[in-house]
């Protein structure tokens, strides 16, 4: 028993070590330290996870042998104090006592009760700190229930803290995002997805934010087309087809139509380069882009904004189509403010709530941040290789060639006003692995336009469709789109096939792409193995189902990461859900 109070003590020692080392390299703006100190003080929760879990199995050895003080015990538990305090993490403490700091119903709620007990406490809890230091083997009397409400209060206390860990790293980096410890200048440039584009939708508006000691210290926006509409990206980059053809004649790409490229980090280095050279507040540390569904979500978190001046109040149903009225109507009438002028104010009311974000609401936003970062709603761009890693890590996606099967589909609206804010979209795949030696699959879009009527917002639908797959499939059909050849091109590591998409107001399409899977995916399949990953277009949540023709020969596993499967594993495999992230379903006999 005695080297189970030792292994208890070296743990607790250790966790408290990393902890205080880790919250005093984040105030320094030590990040990469701050990272791994972190780390650390995760194993050494779970090693303390582990050196008590004795308690509950042997109460009545435990208590015949060593009859060690509760209230020692729960007082050691005290070694997140520090990053407790730092990200106001709830427990409720019951306050100090002559024997000791105790707790119970250790749970996240009441935290500012705790938070203003440590501060008005903070010099009895250092000195009661350096009193302690290890569990002591002093007898006290003890009961069984006692030791195991210990045991319970132990196990709730850790996972409070991991629980608090788990978001400790996205916050992390947003605070370096948001210039701790040194002042950080962003370019924001916010899409409107109800007129798709390939990177999230219809670049309307920009500002210039800056951040110092993790506070906005100033933010100002214009109008795209006001400002940047001749700004071309540099060096010059030809303008796509179904630009010239349906939007500009330029020859050249400009800003303004940038987010053309499937590949987000690619169009997001072309600004960069080009902002440095061209735009206005030259020097910049980085891009973050926002698609108008992460602002509807990050707006629902605070049950909506609300501007001086501006009567409504901004909410995720009304967002979008009041800022749109105000660019169509309110603009013209006097003393009305533009849209970019609106939404400057609506990005530096969010940012501002965001700083007073209280423990209750900090995991809720954060979440909101991560989700939005998976769903490449928010994208944040830096050039710092070590950066852009650690903005990889927190949930941003890359576009890193998958092992195995793939479908992405970007879609663009060309010219159709507001219309996707009412067109409704599903995608349907049918992979056929019952064929001798060779896979067949059918991708189908499918597009609803039936409750589109003609307003100031929404035009006939033309669009340009593409679908990625892995290279070396073997196109055989297209059917639906504007044309039966569709436009073939090699992009990011995929083979993509274009067309045009022309919806009629009240309408509806089906555009279907046939086409035989490579030689490394049949014979995985031969093999007993085969996975599908379908990639999330920004801007754009859609319905999807996967129906799988399985050989017959062997009976098939499936793991997926969302969505839901059905199937008997031999004859079909079917999986279901909606592509709001990236999706992965895996096959394995």
């Amino acid at each position: 028993m005695n080297s189970k109070i030792k292994n208890i003590n070296s743990a607790i020692s250790e966790a408290r070590k990393t902890s205080r080392e880790f919250v005093d390299n984040l105030r320094n703006g030590n990040f990469d330290v701050a990272s791994e100190k972190l780390d650390e003080a995760n194993t050494a929760i779970a090693s303390i996870r582990k050196e008590t879990s004795f308690l509950k199995s042997t109460p009545k050895f435990f208590l015949r042998n060593e009859k060690i003080c509760i209230e020692n015990i729960l007082m050691k538990t005290d070694y997140l104090t520090d990053l407790s305090n730092f990200l106001l993490s709830g427990i409720k403490n019951t306050g100090i006592s002559s024997k000791g700091r105790t707790y119970k119903d250790l749970t996240p709620d009441n935290f500012l009760q705790f938070r203003d007990w440590l501060i008005k406490n903070e010099n009895k809890i250092v000195a009661l700190q350096e009193k302690g230091g290890v569990i002591s083997e002093s007898k006290c009397s003890v009961t069984e229930k006692q030791l195991v409400d210990a045991d319970k209060s132990i196990s709730n206390y850790l996972g409070v803290s991991q629980k608090v860990l788990s978001y400790t790293k996205p916050v992390m980096e947003l605070m370096r995002l948001a210039g701790v410890p040194y002042e950080r200048k962003y370019l924001f440039l916010i899409q409107n997805s109800q007129d798709l584009r390939p990177g999230g939708g219809l670049i309307s508006v920009y500002g210039i934010a800056k951040f110092k000691g993790g506070e906005l210290i100033g933010i100002k926006t214009d109008h795209v087309v006001k400002s940047l509409k001749r700004v071309f990206i540099k060096p010059n980059v030809p303008n796509p087809e179904p630009i010239k053809k349906y939007l500009r004649g330029d020859k050249n790409l400009i800003i303004y139509d940038a987010n053309w490229s499937p590949d987000q980090d690619q169009w997001l280095s072309s600004v960069f380069s080009t902002w440095q050279l061209s735009g206005t507040d030259k020097q910049i540390d980085g891009i973050v882009v926002i698609s108008t569904p992460f602002l509807e979500k990050i707006i629902d978190n605070y049950n909506g904004i609300e501007i001086p001046g501006v009567q409504e109040k901004f909410t995720s149903e009304n967002l979008v189509l009041s800022l749109d009225y105000i660019t169509e109507y309110s603009e013209k009438e006097k003393g009305k403010s533009p849209r970019y002028e609106v939404l400057g104010k609506v990005l530096e009311q969010i940012v501002q709530k965001m700083q007073s974000t209280d423990i209750m609401q900090l995991e809720k936003v954060t979440n909101t941040f991560v989700d939005g970062a998976k769903a490449r709603d928010i994208y944040v761009y830096v050039p710092s290789v070590e950066e852009k890693q650690a903005i990889y890590d927190m949930g941003q996606p890359n576009l890193a060639v998958s092992k195995g099967d793939e479908v992405f589909v970007l879609d663009s609206g060309l010219g159709s006003g507001k219309a996707d804010a009412v067109m409704k979209r599903s995608l349907s795949i049918l992979v056929n692995a019952r064929e001798q030696e060779k896979i067949s699959s059918e991708v189908v879009v499918s597009y609803d336009f039936s409750n589109a009527k003609s307003d100031y917002r929404t035009y006939p639908y033309n669009g340009y469709l593409r679908v990625g797959l892995p290279l070396g499939v073997e196109e055989t059909a297209m059917q639906g789109a504007n044309s039966v050849t569709p436009d073939v091109t090699e992009e990011i590591g995929r083979k993509f096939f274009g067309n045009y998409v022309s919806v009629g107001l009240g309408g509806t399409q089906k555009v279907s792409l046939d086409y035989n899977q490579n030689s490394e995916i049949v014979n995985d399949m031969a093999n007993g193995k085969y996975s599908l990953t379908l990639r999330k277009q920004s801007g754009l949540n859609m319905p999807f189902e996967v129906k799988i023709m399985l050989p017959g020969k062997m009976t098939f596993k499936a793991k997926v990461n969302g969505g839901i499967v059905y199937g008997d594993g031999k004859s079909e495999i079917i999986w279901r859900g909606t592509l709001d992230k990236d999706l992965q379903l895996q096959l394995a006999i």
